[in-house]
């Protein structure tokens, strides 16, 4: 292989690297690579379901936000917020629905705290409800519940979970919910002005024993909870109560519709396939400067096969089987997921519009028959929060699989792992990218010395190589041949230039991806870097530019033009556009990362000015 062909590879190689993250970047959702092959992998674990005729019927057909909410109604809706350490969740008591779901401990670039519901009441609120065959309507929404809230350790909350233990003392932890529901029906005590609480602590008590491992630690733990339950008695015979339970120690709430027979008669809800819907409209805010960099990913685990769908490539609804294990929605840094734990007939995913990330999360669940005075009910766990590995792998389920680097995951994730660890002792993200780059670079230092020997060794050949050249150019086959036998003489590998580049291609990349999507870089500053998710702007130009001035892309400029200075540029007529090409390279660089990530940029930076170092004293040496 002569130089012009060397300088080819390289240049297909750096070319690539150029094509996809650019790609990356502008077009693609995050960790495309893996999107698409886990679409195709995960092909059996959907099925996509054709628009339904009505356009205001949802995929189950259960109407979810198209009943006209009356003026009256409308005027007694009340908001109600619960608030932990971790999320902040505000309610409307109009339709029980969620209308905020806050971070606080995360700011948004777009002003306050993060918020992960977009506020877009056209579309509707999360977690209305949508009904079959009810004989009261389709839909909850326009009416206005009734609610309570209870704090951790009340006075209500206490007096109930305090009888548990003795309620739950023969009970084991395979003993079945329904059971485990109809004891403490009957057992705990029954005041009507707690009726709201007990269904709650009911059913949470039920969903919760088995996890919990005694009844002790079951009340303990509901005990520490706050509880806010929502009720509406539907007609005579049926009351509906929607029930939210928060853990101050995670990302993470339970959702339970209950559902108490307060007639004569048995009811049968639902003589269909299913009897009601919980729904999640109209997706997932974006809390970056630019929703376009942060585009939305559908994400599914079912049974073991994990999968994840770029909304805006989404036309029709996807539908998964009731061995959904959890599905949900992320972008860049949060996501939101919901773990349904029984009673699923099935689950979709529905873009609300065409090439948007507008979408409805439906759960279609279980028929349901009451005897008189019976109760039954439903249990969502709803997450959400930070993609922090040790957040998502808290959660359990495999959460963690949501944390995805693409095609190279297990070295992203490693690096990233490396990342954290030298930040816990030089307590600066910045610090800890420059560190990283270093200890890549030592690991890699063989293959490049390897590299920039072999670059070397060709350089000192370009002479003969020309004369080559000259003396064979109506005779390319002899050419080669010649240049073959020189490369034995002198021992020259023509490959040694471009094998160790291209063997390190997956680390690099890995890397990339890390350092792009690490939350952690979130709002971490340096130096003059106040935030190195965001590109650095040193300073913005006033009216009429508007324009932000990046150093770290323009340092990088400067440190491509030292290196391609140090590399020799092809020579000869045919070589004229592969070294304008090179020449561009520069500019192709730092036009890509002026909007990237600023640690992004840190880490090429400082890669880069650590090979030039490398590069001078191969050079120096030979």
């Amino acid at each position: 292989m002569d130089k012009e062909l060397q300088k080819n590879m390289l240049l297909a190689i750096a070319l690539s690297i150029v094509i996809m993250l650019i790609w990356q970047h502008f077009f693609a959702p995050k960790q495309p690579e893996q999107v698409q092959q886990q679409e195709q992998a995960a092909e059996n674990i959907y099925h996509e379901r054709p628009e339904p005729a009505a356009p205001t019927a949802s995929t189950t057909g259960f109407e979810t936000a198209t009943t006209q909410v009356p003026p009256v109604e409308l005027a007694k809706a009340l908001d109600v917020a619960v608030s932990t350490p971790h999320v902040t969740a505000t309610f409307t008591t109009l339709g029980a629905r969620l209308t905020s779901l806050v971070l606080p401990e995360y700011q948004s670039k777009r002003g306050g705290h993060v918020e992960l519901v977009p506020q877009d009441a056209d579309m509707g609120w999360p977690l209305a409800l949508g009904f079959n065959d009810t004989g009261f309507g389709t839909s909850t929404d326009s009416f206005v519940y009734e609610h309570k809230l209870y704090e951790p350790s009340g006075a209500d909350l206490s007096d109930l979970t305090r009888e548990l233990p003795a309620c739950l003392s023969n009970a084991a932890p395979e003993t079945p919910e329904n059971e485990i529901r109809q004891r403490l029906d009957s057992c705990l005590p029954k005041l009507e002005a707690t009726d709201d609480l007990r269904t709650a602590v009911i059913a949470h008590a039920a969903g919760k024993f088995a996890a919990a491992g005694s009844a002790t630690n079951l009340a303990e733990m509901i005990s520490k909870s706050t509880v806010l339950v929502f009720s509406r008695q539907l007609n005579p015979e049926l009351k509906l109560y929607k029930a939210f339970v928060f853990d101050s120690g995670n990302y993470s709430f339970d959702m339970y519709v209950a559902f108490r027979n307060t007639g004569s008669q048995p009811l049968d809800l639902g003589r269909g396939r299913a009897s009601y819907s919980i729904n999640w409209v109209p997706g997932l805010e974006s809390s970056e400067t630019s929703a376009k960099g942060d585009q939305l990913v559908g994400v599914y685990l079912v049974e073991k096969d994990f999968g994840q769908k770029a909304i805006r490539k989404l036309k029709e609804a996807m539908v998964f089987p009731d061995k959904l294990t959890w599905i949900g929605l992320k972008r860049s840094y949060f996501f939101v997921a919901f773990a349904p734990t029984g009673g699923l007939v099935d689950a979709s995913i529905k873009p609300l519009v065409q090439k948007g990330d507008r979408v409805s999360i439906t759960f279609d669940m279980r028929p349901i028959k009451l005897e008189p005075g019976g109760i039954a009910a439903d249990n969502i766990r709803i997450l959400a929060g930070p993609m922090l590995k040790e957040v998502l792998e808290s959660l359990g389920s495999e959460f963690d699989r949501i944390l995805n680097f693409g095609f190279f995951d297990i070295f992203g994730k490693f690096l990233l792992a490396a990342l954290i660890l030298f930040d816990k002792y030089v307590q600066s993200y910045g610090l800890a990218i420059i560190l990283l780059t270093l200890v890549v670079r030592l690991g890699l230092f063989p293959l490049n010395q390897k590299s920039y020997k072999s670059m070397k060794q060709m350089q000192s050949l370009q002479p003969m190589m020309n004369d080559l050249r000259e003396k064979y150019k109506k005779n390319p086959q002899e050419m080669n041949k010649k240049m073959m036998e020189l490369y034995r003489t002198h021992k020259v590998n023509p490959m040694g230039g471009c094998l160790p580049i291209a063997f390190q291609m997956p680390i690099l990349i890995a890397l990339f991806q890390a350092l792009r999507y690490a939350v952690e870089l979130r709002g971490a500053s340096f130096l003059w870097i106040s935030d190195l998710s965001e590109p650095d702007r040193l300073f913005t130009l006033t009216a009429p530019f508007r324009l932000s001035i990046n150093l770290l892309p323009l340092l990088v400029i400067a440190a491509m033009v030292i290196q391609q200075r140090m590399t020799p540029m092809p020579s000869g007529a045919q070589n004229e556009s592969q070294k304008l090409m090179m020449q561009l390279m520069p500019i192709i660089f730092g036009l890509m990362f002026y909007s990237m990530p600023s640690g992004l940029t840190v880490y090429f930076l400082v890669s880069t000015v650590l090979g030039l170092a490398q590069q001078y004293f191969v050079q120096k040496s030979a």
